[in-house]
């Protein structure tokens, strides 16, 4: 029986089942079989011609002499003016951004007490234990195999997340920044993706949820076709969470995911204790630091997650999804549905909101209607989750 690193029979997938390949892979030492003389001698060639640094030649760009002295002064704008050019969030533009004034703004995220702890040292050692304890714990039960062991435990030079401020032009002046706490190097970066590649199947079993811009605009398409001609009292209503990761509350987070993965289990095999487990630590361990010329700031979420790591972006959808089903069951006024007989309105429920992560979309009958959905919206998890709604 031929079976992939899960331990599941692939004798009857797909081939693009069988070829998936995950981060823990680890090619064989193995060489490939050798078939066609010919063929072989020209792969070879090729291969020396490729590797030889003697037969390579250096491509010269086609940059003005002004445009490269213009990136000159760009790459060294920290040293020359102690600023930083930086990208923006949901634009393709760039701000230029002030250090010093960086400096205030991330430390003082990182001492707001409502969303991180500063710790006295750095955390690293101690992270890299808890993670190492997960691991040696479900290796000895038989669930994670050796080459999983393997890729978690790999993060002896790992170091805490570093802070990146995403400055939100989109916003009224002065601009706000949103803290990013980068995953990679750190040691739950593994961890995270582990648990990512466990639950990123349940985001297709949330039914107001949007994937992309693709399935937004078949959604509106289906609308049309199903309720046209709409009245003309009905108005658009577009609603935003205010800074969502780090107020998304993991009591209700972490069931959501454990309520869906009993229903939809982990395709690839692991049991749902193992992946919940692995999704607490990840939450609860993402340090980071941040060094400014004097001082190095070591700091821990306390709640939410982290903009970041791997798991944050399908731990959120599943998150939100819980006040999603309650938005659309609690709210005071009618919705879309309503607009097709009663025996019908189940059917097509999914209609009456749309939510892509923190931005959602509905609409109304009537803009009288606004007031009260708002309210509704405003009391599905206060405080920590705050809508911003237009109309």
């Amino acid at each position: 029986m031929k079976k992939r690193e899960d331990g599941e029979d692939v004798s009857t997938l797909p081939d693009q089942e069988v070829l998936k390949k995950m981060p823990w892979y680890r090619p064989t030492s193995r060489a490939a079989p050798r078939n066609d003389p010919a063929l072989e001698s020209f792969i070879q060639a090729c291969t020396t011609d490729f590797l030889n640094v003697n037969k390579r030649r250096r491509i010269k760009d086609n940059l003005t002499r002004e445009q490269r002295e213009a990136l000159r002064s760009l790459r060294n704008l920290p040293v020359s003016h102690g600023v930083a050019c930086r990208y923006a969030d949901k634009s393709g533009v760039t701000v230029i951004t002030d250090l010093e004034c960086d400096d205030k703004k991330i430390v003082q995220e990182l001492h707001d007490p409502h969303h991180y702890d500063i710790l006295p040292s750095d955390p690293t050692e101690s992270v890299i234990s808890t993670v190492k304890a997960w691991s040696n714990k479900w290796t000895l039960k038989g669930e994670i195999n050796e080459d999983i062991r393997v890729y978690i435990e790999n993060i002896g030079d790992s170091h805490p997340g570093k802070c990146k401020p995403l400055v939100k032009t989109h916003k009224q002046k002065p601009f706000p920044i949103r803290l990013l706490l980068s995953g990679c190097g750190t040691p739950i970066q593994p961890l995270s993706k582990f648990v990512q590649l466990n639950i990123r199947h349940l985001t297709e079993h949330l039914p107001f949820q949007i994937l992309d811009t693709k399935e937004f605009l078949r959604k509106i398409d289906e609308i049309n076709n199903t309720f046209s001609p709409l009245p003309d009292s009905v108005c658009f209503a577009t609603c935003d969470v205010v800074a969502l990761y780090p107020n998304v509350n993991n009591d209700m987070g972490l069931p959501a995911v454990a309520s869906l993965l009993r229903e939809h289990p982990s395709q690839l095999g692991i049991r749902t204790d193992c992946v919940l487990e692995a999704l607490d630590i990840a939450l609860t361990n993402n340090t980071c630091v941040y060094s400014d010329e004097t001082t190095s700031t070591y700091a821990r979420p306390n709640r939410g997650t982290a903009m970041g790591p791997s798991h944050a972006c399908d731990y959120v959808d599943i998150f939100m999804s819980e006040l999603d089903k309650k938005l659309v069951s609690t709210c005071p006024v009618p919705l879309l549905s309503s607009l097709v007989p009663h025996h019908l309105q189940e059917q097509y429920r999914y209609l009456d909101w749309s939510r892509f992560r923190d931005d959602g979309f509905a609409l109304l009958l009537d803009s009288e209607h606004i007031q009260p959905f708002t309210e509704c919206l405003q009391s599905l998890h206060p405080p920590n989750i705050k809508w911003t709604v237009s109309h």
